[in-house]
């Protein structure tokens, strides 16, 4: 059963306390059959950071054993800003993969992006000219 899927068998429209509460209880039922997957993702998260340690969800220790030794340099550490410039690209990256299946492979070439260039502002707005037209679609409804 969808969320806001409803069974209305009145010849007209029940009233706003009446639709308010039946949502709120199919919205409290959708969380209750949410809970048991929500239980085994956590146990799974548990087992695999006991299992794998620090480096679990791909976060690796700062310092490794090469880095210490100085066989190899430490990698540097990225701020928000950079972060927020490659963000976007990544997300691009995602959905292109999403969209032609052919491009997925073991390693996607995105790298990181240190300072201000013009695909930060591309893909920026790209985002976010796609977020509004998915949100005007949304409003533009027919009269009923």
């Amino acid at each position: 059963m969808l969320l806001f899927e409803g069974k209305d068998t009145d010849a007209g429209r029940p009233s706003r306390t009446v639709r308010n509460a039946r949502m709120n209880a199919r919205i409290a039922s959708a969380l209750a059959a949410c809970v048991p997957f929500l239980i085994v993702t956590l146990l799974y998260a548990f087992a695999r950071i006991h299992a794998l340690g620090d480096h679990a969800f791909g976060i690796p220790h700062p310092i490794d054993a090469a880095t210490m030794h100085g066989v190899v340099g430490a990698a540097p550490l990225r701020g928000p800003a950079q972060i927020a410039m490659t963000l976007p690209m990544v997300v691009l990256t995602y959905i292109a993969v999403l969209a032609f299946p052919g491009m997925a492979d073991p390693v996607h070439s995105t790298e990181w992006i240190t300072h201000l260039q013009p695909i930060v502002f591309i893909s920026w707005a790209s985002l976010i000219s796609a977020r509004g037209n998915r949100a005007g679609a949304r409003v533009a409804q027919p009269p009923a």
